[in-house]
C-alpha cells in the first residue's frame, strides 16, 4: 500500500472508479507521441505470465510489458490466441499515467480483435515476398500488428464469427485520490 494512494477497503480508488472516457478531453487517451519520443527508459520489465501450445495445434500466451519513462509509465497486458488454421485473437489492455496530469488520471484502453487464420495469412501474402513462408503467423507482435491494421469492421465486428465480447476498444479513465495533498 502507498501511503499516498487512498485505497477504499473494497480495492477501489478512493475517488471514484473507472469511467468511460471522454474522447474530446486530451487527458483521457494514451498519448502515443510521447510514448514514441527518445525519452529515457527509467525501468523496463517484459514479463511472460503464461504459455500453452495447445497440443500442437497453435498456442496461447499472455505477457506483460512495463516501461517507465521520467513523465510516464505506459504497461501492455496482451494475450495472444493462435489456434492453426482456425482463427487468430488478440486482446490489449494499456495502462497509463501521466505524472504531471492534473487531477492524477490513469487511462486504461482495453481492445480486442480477431480474425480468421485464412484472413490474416492471405494479408501477410499481400505484404511479404516469400508467399509460402508461414513463419510470420507464429510471431504474436507481427499478428497484432495485421490486425491492428486490418478494418475494424473486419477485425472488431465481424471477427472469427465467434460473437467474442471482447470485440472492441474502450477507454476509461480513474482519478488516483489522497495524491499531492
Amino acid at each position: 500500500h502507498h501511503p499516498d494512494i487512498d485505497i477504499e477497503p473494497s480495492g477501489d480508488l478512493s475517488s471514484g472508479s473507472w469511467r468511460d472516457a471522454e474522447p474530446e478531453n486530451d487527458t483521457h487517451g494514451i498519448p502515443l507521441a510521447e510514448l514514441t519520443r527518445p525519452d529515457p527508459i527509467l525501468f523496463y520489465a517484459e514479463i511472460p505470465l503464461y504459455e500453452d501450445e495447445l497440443h500442437d495445434n497453435g498456442s496461447s500466451n499472455l505477457l506483460v510489458r512495463i516501461r517507465v519513462m521520467p513523465t510516464c509509465f505506459f504497461i501492455l497486458a496482451r494475450f495472444t490466441l493462435r489456434v492453426d488454421n482456425v482463427l487468430f485473437r488478440i486482446h490489449d489492455t494499456r495502462i497509463y499515467h501521466s505524472f504531471s496530469s492534473g487531477p492524477p488520471l490513469v487511462v486504461r484502453q482495453v481492445s480486442g480483435w480477431e480474425a480468421t487464420y485464412d484472413r490474416v495469412k492471405r494479408e501477410r501474402t499481400q505484404q511479404l515476398p516469400r508467399r509460402h513462408d508461414l513463419t510470420p503467423l507464429t510471431d504474436a507482435n507481427w499478428v497484432a500488428k495485421i490486425l491492428t491494421e486490418m478494418p475494424a469492421e473486419a477485425t472488431q465486428k465481424v471477427g472469427a464469427g465467434t460473437r467474442w465480447r471482447g470485440l472492441r476498444t474502450k477507454v476509461e479513465v480513474a482519478t488516483l485520490g489522497g495524491l499531492g495533498s
